[in-house]
Formats: C-alpha cells, structure tokens, sequence
C-alpha cells in the first residue's frame, strides 16, 4: 500500500477546487460548440463549479476518493484514473450534445469524484456499492441534465476499467508467485534448503496479499 505523505496527496484536489472557487478562479466550461477551438477544456471544466454547494460537494468526495485511490492503488495511477475520466467524461458529454444543444455546458469534478469512487471499490471488490454507483450514474441520465448524466456515467466507466485490469493483472501474478513458491518449496524438500538462492528464500517468506501484488 502507498504510506506515508504521499497517502495525504488526497487532499490536494478537493483543496484545490475549494481554493480556487474561493479566489473567484472559474476556468472554462466545456460545450461541443467550443470544445474543438478551446480543447483544453476538456480538462479545466473540472475546476469551474456552479456555487458553494456544487463546489463543496465535489471537493468532499475527491477528498474521501482520492484519498482511497492513493492507498489502494498509488498516487500516479490514481491521477491517472482521474485525468482519464475528466477527457472520457468531456468527450462523451459533447458527443451527447453536439447535435440538440451544442451551448449546454459541463462544469466540475463529479465526474472524476465517481470516477475515483468507482475505482475504489472496484479495488476492494464491494460489490455492493459499486452497483449503487453504477445506478447512481445511470440514473442521472434520466435527469434534467441528460449530457451530463452520460458524462458521469463515463467516469464511472473509467474508474471501473481501470480497477478492473489492475484486478485482473493482480490475480495473474498472484498466481504465477504461488506457482513458484509451490515450486521452491518442492526445491527445498528435495535438495535442502540451503540449495535455496536468496532470492527463492526471500519469496518463500514474503506474505502474498491479494490485494498487495501490483502497486
């Protein structure tokens, strides 16, 4: 698991959406009538929000999400998710819009919020909560805002491919480490331990977690 100050990195962007909606900072929406003379757009939406309730919303799921990406799976792979999941959230909102209402904008970081939550328990394999994300998501379709429940449930989308390849890449190696523990195990049955290299000794004793193979 991350530890130590990189696990507070968490704090950084629901800090700074609170900052910034402070300091009167609102950086570009983004609309399919703007989205290809401004395309940085589809990355700076996400600090734009619509008032203190909107703001603070958002900033206390990043906190909470973020946070839990960091430790679940480390700081790089979450910014990752969360840059994956604004662009895909973006896209797929000017795509919904472009031909109805090409003006109808997109602004804050719910999008990645959910992006984040659904990569969180998708690490941790809770069932549970990751169908009530999903039907959170897809429920916001059917909203006042249908562009942006589609946007939203991209982000949702994101976060579960993204947790879903590290689960399945984590489950491959786990089991390639078990093989060849097996393996060392009937070396040292069979020759001694002391036939064993350091390298052999140090998986023999090292803990395989399911949940701490890749990082």
């Amino acid at each position: 698991m991350a530890a130590g100050p990189k696990r507070y990195l968490g704090v950084i962007p629901a800090l700074a959406v609170v900052v910034l909606y402070a300091a009167g900072v609102q950086s570009p929406s983004l609309s399919a009538s703007t989205v290809v003379s401004a395309p940085y757009s589809l990355l700076t939406y996400t600090v734009s929000h619509a008032g203190w309730l909107h703001a603070g919303a958002n900033a206390a799921m990043l906190l909470i999400a973020a946070e839990a990406a960091i430790r679940l799976g480390g700081a790089a792979r979450a910014a990752l998710v969360a840059l994956a999941a604004a662009v895909a959230a973006g896209l797929i909102f000017c795509a919904a819009t472009a031909a109805l209402n090409p003006d109808a904008t997109l602004e804050g970081a719910s999008a990645v919020a959910l992006a984040l939550a659904a990569y969180d328990t998708t690490l941790m394999r809770a069932r549970i909560p990751i169908y009530l994300l999903g039907l959170l998501a897809v429920a916001m379709i059917f909203g006042p805002n249908a562009g942006g429940g589609l946007a939203h449930c991209a982000g949702f989308a994101v976060g579960l491919a993204f947790a879903s390849v590290h689960n399945r890449r984590s489950e491959r190696l786990r089991a390639h480490m078990l093989a060849e523990r097996d393996r060392i195990r009937r070396k040292a049955e069979d020759s001694g331990y002391a036939s064993l290299t350091p390298g052999e000794r140090n998986l023999l004793h090292t803990p395989i977690l399911k949940e701490n193979v890749i990082k």
